[in-house]
């Protein structure tokens, strides 16, 4: 090999080398830069994991701090719900003691009602009858006693025996309240309005006509039924008034200024069952116990609804009524359960109601009056 050709392949080996030495030079900066960029990465992933901890550590503490704060509502609420419980038995005490002058109330008024029919069929069926006694020293007692009755007319036929004789007038039951009808002046007849409260012997009241408010005070006999009023308007001056009670003591009609040649007037007792909306508490029987419960209800027209809640749950009564007879028919929805069928009677003041409940054919009582 010629010193040429050695010096030109010396040459080129300078260069394959330099070039080498130059990409490695490349290579180390480029790693170099990587290695920044690992540092920097990491740095900065290290910054953000401390971040992420604070924010971990703040958040839990700020559950923390809410569940103790719900902890110790929660024992607040417990411990108020344990001194409602202890003073609960009064609660059911005095309930129980409502309950059952709820019930003795309703008592009351169905024998209301029945003693009433009975006297209305007394009146219509017995108006005479004939006792007869063998002659003692008892005969004055007896007479005297059966006088609180009714009149007595005693006969003696013969030395033997004596014969009583009873004209029974029983007592006839007046009805207090609303009482509607009409007058008739020059053969026109005018509606009247008015309230009435019988008292023994006496009546009271006052009502509405064309001619304005005005007040009624007279007397009636309880016996004969008889009755005699004035009716008195602002401004004016006063009209007598002359009529008949019915036996049922629901209907007077009669004469005006006090002569069967003047003009008439008729009256009737308005049963009322204009049901009271608000708060009703009351009672459902049930296999020999009684359960409280309580509904808000609301009466529109001859339409029922309102909620409620008892012993079982929360519930809603939907239904309909009878304003005229003061019969109720409605359900009651408890919340996401079964339902319950009402059938109902008012009162005739509209505040209590009294009925069966039917419930997956088992049948029973109730009863429950305004607040």
């Amino acid at each position: 090999m010629t010193a040429d050709a050695l010096q030109n392949r010396l040459k080129d080996l300078r260069t394959f080398l330099m070039t080498s030495l130059k990409a490695v030079e490349i290579n180390l900066k480029e790693k170099n830069d990587i290695l920044q960029i690992v540092s920097s990465f990491r740095l900065d992933i290290e910054k953000r994991l401390n971040e992420l901890e604070k924010d971990i550590t703040n958040k839990i503490q700020e559950q923390y701090n809410t569940c103790r704060q719900l902890l110790i509502k929660q024992r607040d609420i417990l411990k108020k719900q344990e001194r409602d419980i202890i003073g609960r038995e009064d609660d059911l005490k005095a309930l129980q003691v409502c309950t059952n002058e709820i019930q003795y109330a309703q008592t009351i008024k169905t024998l209301d009602v029945s003693t009433h029919k009975f006297e209305t069929e007394m009146n219509s069926k017995m108006t005479t009858t004939m006792l007869t006694f063998e002659p003692n020293d008892l005969i004055s007692q007896i007479i005297t006693t059966v006088k609180s009755i009714g009149n007595i007319r005693v006969s003696k036929t013969n030395w033997e025996k004596y014969y009583v004789r009873l004209n029974l007038k029983l007592k006839c039951n007046a009805r207090n309240g609303r009482w509607m009808g009409f007058y008739s002046q020059f053969n026109i007849q005018h509606k009247i309005d008015l309230y009435m409260d019988f008292s023994e012997g006496s009546v009271t009241g006052g009502g509405i006509d064309k001619h304005g408010q005005f007040t009624i005070a007279g007397a009636w006999d309880v016996y004969t039924r008889e009755i005699q009023f004035s009716k008195r308007n602002k401004g004016e001056n006063s009209v007598d008034y002359d009529g008949q009670l019915s036996q049922d003591g629901c209907m007077i009609d009669g004469w005006l200024n006090g002569c069967s040649s003047c003009d008439k007037f008729k009256i009737s007792f308005v049963s009322s069952f204009n049901a009271v909306s608000g708060r009703w508490t009351g009672s459902y029987n049930q296999y020999g116990a009684r359960h409280a419960f309580m509904i808000d209800i609301a009466f529109d027209d001859d339409r029922v609804s309102g909620q409620g809640d008892d012993g079982i749950g929360k519930f809603s009564i939907n239904g309909d009524g009878n304003s005229s007879t003061g019969k109720l028919q409605f359900y009651k929805q408890y919340h996401g359960a079964h339902n319950v069928d009402y059938s109902g009677q008012l009162s005739c003041n509209g505040r209590s109601m009294h009925g069966i409940y039917n419930v997956r054919g088992l049948s029973d009582s109730f009863t429950m009056t305004v607040t």
